[in-house]
């Protein structure tokens, strides 16, 4: 099959011998389920744009004058779209809207996430059973980095980030304090702001 969203093109195809589904976006191929459960990840190109001491007070009056967004959603592709299904509603369910900026010394991210029921009953690498975002960073070496970012739980738990894979390996119980996070709820789901020193992120990214 081939897509067609915001000008982004992928080829998406079934493995028979080994009961996969994969899309291939730019050339590359990822795994995306298996037989009869798989799902399309829409990808975007998302522009960091230059940015001076960005206040981390989960306002978006900087962004507004001084980025563009990106709108990240889940678009089906067959059934199921993901992990339950059946309580996913529309677009609009589990969604975000995404900014980046950058300086010197850091990249920063201002993301409003669009969800029906907010959930985090949990602090520490056991976040990801929670709300929370991830995101991934490679070099042209092909070195990566994943980060959790979690708004906590506006409670018990505080925002928080986790690295979670380096180089070639998975990592643990590895908090990081470098990384600064704010966190607001709102009606329609959170707002995380949180800064990302390039001295985390894989060598020469």
């Amino acid at each position: 099959a081939t897509l067609e969203q915001d000008q982004v093109r992928a080829q998406v195809w079934f493995d028979a011998a080994i009961g996969q589904v994969y899309v291939e976006y730019l050339a590359e191929a990822e795994k995306v389920g298996g037989k009869r459960f798989y799902y399309f990840r829409y990808y975007y190109r998302l522009a960091a744009y230059p940015m001076n001491a960005v206040r981390l007070d989960c306002q978006d009056d900087e962004w507004i004058i001084f980025s563009y967004p990106v709108y990240l959603k889940n678009s089906p592709v067959g059934n199921p779209i993901t992990y339950g299904f059946e309580k996913w509603k529309s677009d609009f369910d589990i969604s975000a809207k995404m900014y980046a900026g950058y300086d010197q010394e850091q990249l920063y991210f201002f993301i409003e996430v669009y969800d029906d029921v907010f959930t985090q009953p949990y602090g520490g690498d056991k976040m990801l059973r929670g709300d929370h975002i991830e995101l991934w960073f490679a070099n042209a070496n092909g070195e990566k980095v994943q980060i959790g970012v979690s708004p906590g739980n506006f409670g018990e738990f505080v925002p928080e980030a986790r690295l979670w894979y380096r180089g070639n390996r998975a990592i643990s119980e590895s908090p990081l304090p470098e990384i600064a996070v704010a966190a607001k709820s709102t009606a329609q789901g959170y707002l995380l702001e949180f800064a990302v020193p390039f001295a985390v992120l894989p060598e020469g990214y």
